[in-house]
């Protein structure tokens, strides 16, 4: 009997250490340089990128934005291909919390970004991989 309690156990405990394998394995690659487009209020095209770096569960980086100005991300999370961060960036003379959250499939991230000072509003958001 101790025996068969045994073999159970540790068949128990391959089974929790395959699934936690599997579940990283499932994990989506975000380290790296990711840019995307937008349009001003004023109408000008320009572009942003942020860089990544994973660290488990959380997730690190900067955003830098057209003028070159790096800002530290916040509350960065990722959850196999599910990511959120947040940006506490200056835009003319206030600070705007910019919320990130997205889904990588490949070189890909789309989702949403939330902002705004009186009526925070989502916007569609859709970053690329830069090879580097």
């Amino acid at each position: 009997m101790w025996r068969m309690t045994r073999g159970i156990a540790w068949m128990m405990v391959v089974g929790v250490c395959f699934t936690a394998w599997a579940e990283d394995q499932k994990a989506a690659n975000v380290d790296g340089k990711w840019k995307w487009n937008y349009k001003t209020r004023d109408g000008q095209e320009t572009e942003v990128y942020v860089k990544l770096k994973r660290d488990g569960e959380k997730l690190a980086g900067a955003y830098f934005a057209r003028d070159g100005k790096e800002t530290p991300i916040e509350n960065g999370k990722i959850n196999g291909d599910q990511l959120t961060f947040d940006v506490n960036r200056e835009v003319g003379d206030q600070k705007m919390l910019f919320k990130y959250s997205g889904k990588i499939s490949g070189d890909t991230i789309t989702g949403k970004i939330v902002f705004g000072r009186e009526k925070p509003l989502p916007h569609e958001w859709e970053a690329s991989r830069v090879k580097e």
